[in-house]
């Protein structure tokens, strides 16, 4: 459970940073609540994962239990979990600018803020080829099934959340 904890961590980070929450809230209070958020959200994420990606795979002829997915996903996680580290020197460097809007040190320093995103998207590409790689290892097929069923459980979780959005606007 460490592993997806700490890959939801990150994205809870990276959200509060797009979203510009230190705007509005103070950066003990973003922390509080990314941990706080990543400690139920990272294991209920490998958990629904492991569930759609096992009968995605089913479909397409994988063998794997839901436990093997489950482990091929959680370590799959492994770079997004170190790209934790990368907020160490960015806090240092650029501290809270890097939850608001208005970031002037960032604005000041674009390559070296560029150079921090740039390795993030690095270990986020190493994360998906990990994923493609085990979670075909463990079907018994290829990465490239292992992208299709992939996609076919990204489907999955965005059609509804879709349909659910336009019901939404055509009720209001």
């Amino acid at each position: 459970m460490l592993l997806p904890t700490l890959a939801a961590l990150s994205d809870a980070l990276n959200r509060a940073s797009s979203k510009g929450l230190g705007d509005t809230s103070p950066l003990p209070l973003i922390l509080v609540m990314a941990l706080v958020t990543s400690v139920i959200f990272g294991p209920l994420m490998l958990y629904l994962g492991s569930i759609i990606l096992g009968w995605t795979g089913k479909w397409l002829g994988g063998r794997a239990s839901r436990e093997a997915i489950g482990m091929a996903l959680a370590w799959s996680m492994v770079p997004i979990a170190w790209s934790l580290l990368l907020w160490i020197p960015e806090l240092l460097i650029f501290g809270t600018e890097l939850f608001s809007h208005s970031a002037p040190s960032v604005a000041a320093s674009p390559l070296l803020f560029l150079s921090f995103k740039v390795a993030e998207a690095v270990l986020g590409c190493w994360a998906l080829v990990l994923l493609l790689k085990s979670l075909g290892q463990v079907q018994g097929f290829s990465a490239w099934r292992a992208l299709g069923t992939t996609l076919l459980g990204l489907l999955i979780l965005v059609v509804p959340i879709v349909l659910l959005v336009f019901a939404f606007k055509a009720l209001f």
